[in-house]
């Protein structure tokens, strides 16, 4: 029984060693600021987030990829001019990209856009009609994008005019020059390499032109002219003698048969082929006549009063 109370007051006397124990750390940390001892961390759950986790381990996470963006085309532009047969194109579209042209359906050819967003073709059309497609092909040689048809028109080529033959003999002044070309074009007359004079061909493809010509050797050539007032084809050199005028190569009148009465009158005379004459009533000029390429002239003039006239 003794010794059952011994252990209990060992016991007893234990109890109050930590209390006081703890009593005097308490006041010692209250005393000197120090913290209280933390408990020890909690370990991570398995379902934490492989961000989380990579930031417990001091990683930074990866950032998601952003989606690359698709190239675009931009559908092919382009004005179209044909001149002589020979289209040229100029266009835009996208740097680096291939524009294919298609003519009539048919792959004409293709080129590449430069880095300033420009490109240029060309090629050969034949006379009429036609519809040009371009095409915007992506780096696997597929069509990404197409324009509108463009359509164009190819001019019949000029032909190259002709000079008619002058007859022998003409005297020197202003004569008549006659030809054949393409309706519609225009035709220029050098005369001894100097332009001459202009005429623009008829629907019936013919022309003329009135020329003052010297006397002596000249060189005639007759040329066709484009809309841009380029020679495009030209005549065989065509050469001719003009003779000096004389008191001879006056142009002669013919006298007027029966009683002239007030009103219209045609007078005809002869002159020199390829000449004009120049009609004279009262000291009036009244107009001027061509001589054919028989000698011969008339002109229709009209006598508005009664009495002499010269």
């Amino acid at each position: 029984m003794a010794s059952a109370q011994r252990r209990i007051q060992g016991y007893d006397t234990f109890k109050l060693i930590v209390a006081v124990g703890l009593l005097i750390l308490i006041l010692l940390c209250l005393l000197t600021g120090a913290p209280f001892p933390a408990a020890a961390p909690t370990p991570p759950t398995t379902t934490a987030t492989a961000t989380s986790t990579a930031a417990a381990i001091g990683l930074a996470p990866s950032p998601t990829p952003a989606p690359s963006a698709t190239p675009t085309l931009i559908t092919p532009q382009a004005q179209a001019e044909v001149t002589d047969g020979r289209l040229t194109l100029s266009g835009a579209g996208t740097p680096g990209s291939t524009v294919r042209i298609r003519i009539d359906g048919q792959p004409a050819g293709e080129v590449t856009v430069g880095a300033d967003g420009r490109w240029n073709f060309a090629a050969d059309l034949a006379p009429g009609d036609h519809a040009i497609v371009l095409e915007a092909l992506d780096a696997a040689g597929q069509v990404a994008a197409s324009g509108q048809p463009l359509a164009v028109q190819a001019p019949e080529p000029i032909a190259a005019p002709a000079l008619d033959p002058l007859p022998a003999g003409l005297a020197a002044g202003v004569i008549t020059v006659n030809g054949a070309g393409t309706p519609g074009s225009t035709v220029r007359v050098l005369v001894d390499g100097q332009p001459a004079g202009e005429a623009v061909v008829g629907p019936d493809g013919r022309w003329t032109l009135e020329a003052d010509l010297a006397s002596g050797r000249h060189t005639l050539t007759a040329e066709a002219l484009d809309e841009a007032g380029q020679t495009v084809a030209a005549s065989e050199p065509m050469t001719m003698d003009v003779l000096a005028a004389t008191a001879a190569d006056a142009p002669t009148l013919d006298p007027i048969t029966g009683s002239p009465r007030v009103g219209p009158v045609t007078l005809g005379g002869a002159g020199a082929p390829g000449s004009r004459v120049q009609i004279v009533i009262d000291s009036q000029v009244v107009g001027e006549a061509a001589v054919g390429l028989d000698g011969r002239w008339t002109f229709d003039a009209n006598f508005t009063a009664a009495g002499d006239h010269t």
